[in-house]
């Protein structure tokens, strides 16, 4: 399982997205 982050600067939020392969 890979894990992506990814931060929003516009939204100043971060977003933790967990796929499966």
């Amino acid at each position: 399982m890979d894990s992506l982050i990814i931060c929003d600067a516009d939204n100043q939020r971060v977003v933790r997205w967990s796929r499966r392969s």
